[in-house]
């Protein structure tokens, strides 16, 4: 799609792909939003026609005219005003001319209107598509994604093609206009209208190769938006450690760098643009002049019949200009559709597998793994893996960083799948089982817990308004989070900043905690919860964490030593090999 083209009517026709692509994908569940969009415009493209026809007559009287030589649009209108028995004078000329400019004026408040309803529906079509998507995809595509790169896409590719679908209605009612004036035109004077057709075409032919060099121009600046919303991403997140080592300019030189060839093309892109608009009227103006005098020498045109065919030929030229520039803006906007588009595919391709007619998850006496293997980007991670988990029980699984322990957790949880081996939830195989319904049964509190920038209350709940005022006051004296809540001016309606900045990392994990227990799970993942925790902070926890059996079953995943202490069995994971201490 995006290769140059040397032939000139391969670049004509890959912008009419574009233009066709983007009809594709704005509107082929929507016509009708198109259709009447259109229709509106074409309706007051008629309008105003008609009234830019009646400024003959209206010439015609200021200029005393003789009635056996009056243009053809002025004896109709004449005719029409006797056969109505309404005298021919200039007011009674005036008022349809009003009437139509009028109705033309209403058509396209109306029509635009309407555009903008279609941009504001679609981006958010295209947003919620994109969600959805994220939302469905499995975890090990996030694990190869950068997160700034979906980020833009949702909150700025969709825009962009929100903005290309109003520039199709912009252009097709350019066209369709054009078409309109141009009828028009040929009414008045033939010589004039074709002269104002071939002035059209030579100027869309002058100004193509600049929309040319704005299609790739516009690709290669969606790709560093890209690239710098996933460096900003990771920058903010990893602030804190990047200034405690003076690095944050050494990223933030990187950042600029990014900008500084962004602002590059976007300076490329604005020149065009002005490049584009400045051309048109001087090249527009040479050409009517040319129009102009090859009509008055050579084939006698009328006076009034002269100035509504200058009027109509800067409308058709301000309508081929407006082409031009919707072109320019289709093009860039088809490189926002490639991108939401070509993130979706990826994502919908790496959709999770989910069969809801599977068997309701049972989670009775234990869950057992049996001979698992499991390898990550063709390294072996788990080897011949078996062991017990009991319910209502603390089973601890210890070893170094980078053993494997997380991996375990994901195979259990439903969020990788093993090479070999099985895993059963009570009776059940885990891949028989609901994987959804299972992970409802499942608290998890990870090692890096962020929380959103919002209150205590929405961090805890994620907005489910089943959940009362009482049940957070419960989750939250369970996790051992009650009395600094309460010591808060807002209590559960206290904000606690960006990423948690307002607490401390015992207190963000107490209320990661909440938001596990709150869910009343028969499961609860502890994968590394204390290891970032000073020792205090940590014996704290883990006193909260044993209180909570035997009515809920804990995973309790570290390289320290305070979990072992807790566990009712311990198992130490090495290389991939799992021992039972």
């Amino acid at each position: 799609m995006f290769h140059s083209n040397n032939n000139s009517t391969n670049k004509n026709s890959s912008y009419f792909r574009s233009i066709w692509n983007i009809y594709k994908y704005c509107f082929s569940e929507d016509k009708f939003s198109l259709s009447l969009s259109i229709l509106l415009m074409f309706i007051s493209g008629i309008f105003e026609s008609i009234g830019i026809l009646i400024i003959i007559p209206i010439i015609e009287i200021l200029t005393g005219r003789d009635p056996n030589e009056l243009h053809l649009v002025s004896k109709l209108l004449f005719d029409s005003l006797n056969f109505l028995n309404i005298p021919i004078n200039i007011v009674y000329v005036f008022v349809p001319f009003f009437i139509l400019i009028l109705l033309k004026s209403l058509g396209i408040i109306i029509s635009n209107n309407y555009v903008n309803k279609i941009v504001h529906n679609l981006t958010e079509k295209n947003r919620k598509i994109v969600i959805s998507s994220i939302a469905t995809a499995e975890w090990k595509y996030f694990t190869k994604t950068q997160v700034g790169l979906i980020s833009n896409v949702i909150n700025l590719e969709t825009q962009g093609i929100a903005f290309a679908s109003k520039y199709l209605v912009i252009f097709l009612n350019g066209v369709i206009q054009s078409l309109v004036y141009i009828i028009t035109a040929f009414i008045i004077s033939f010589t004039f209208s074709f002269g104002a057709i071939i002035s059209g075409f030579l100027l869309f032919i002058i100004l193509n190769e600049l929309i040319k060099i704005t299609k790739f121009s516009s690709i290669k600046r969606r790709d560093l938006f890209r690239q710098n919303a996933a460096l900003s991403t990771d920058w903010i997140t990893n602030i804190k450690a990047f200034k405690a080592m003076n690095l944050d300019n050494k990223i933030a030189e990187r950042m600029t760098d990014k900008i500084s060839k962004m602002k590059d093309v976007d300076i490329l892109l604005s020149k065009i643009g002005v490049w584009i608009k400045g051309l048109q009227e001087p090249i527009g103006v040479f050409f009517l002049i040319i129009t102009i005098i090859v009509s008055v020498e050579f084939f006698n045109i009328e006076l009034s019949a002269l100035i509504v065919s200058i009027a109509l030929f800067y409308r058709v030229f301000g309508k081929v200009a407006g082409i031009q520039s919707s072109i320019n803006a289709l093009v860039r906007g088809e490189a926002e559709i490639r991108g939401v588009e070509n993130l979706t595919k990826s994502l919908n391709s790496h959709k999770e597998k989910y069969d809801s007619s599977k068997n309701i998850p049972n989670f009775k006496n234990k869950i057992r793994v049996s001979n698992l293997y499991f390898s990550y980007d063709d390294k072996e991670i788990l080897k011949n893996v078996n062991c017990e988990i009991n319910e209502g029980k603390i089973t601890g699984i210890i070893g170094p960083s980078g053993a494997g322990k997380t991996s375990f957790i994901d195979l259990i949880i439903g969020l990788q799948e093993s090479n070999s081996g099985e895993i059963f939830i009570g009776e059940e195989n885990i891949n028989s089982i609901d994987i959804r319904r299972w992970r409802d049964s499942i608290g998890y509190v990870p090692q890096t817990f962020t929380l959103l920038y919002d209150t205590i209350k929405y961090n805890i709940t994620l907005g489910d308004p089943n959940i009362t005022d009482e049940d957070i006051y419960w989750a939250l004296d369970l996790s051992g989070a009650i009395d600094f809540v309460n010591n808060l001016p807002n209590k559960i309606n206290e904000s606690i900043g960006q990423s948690g900045q307002k607490i401390s990392g015992g207190q963000m994990q107490r209320l990661a905690l909440s938001r596990a227990l709150i869910r009343k799970p028969k499961l609860l993942i502890l994968d590394e919860a204390t290891s970032a925790l000073d020792p205090g902070t940590e014996k704290s926890l883990c006193k909260t964490f044993s209180s909570l059996t035997p009515n809920t079953t804990i995973i309790a995943i570290s390289h320290r030593s305070a979990i072992e202490k807790i566990s009712d069995v311990t198992y130490y994971l090495n290389e991939g090999k799992l021992t039972k201490i």
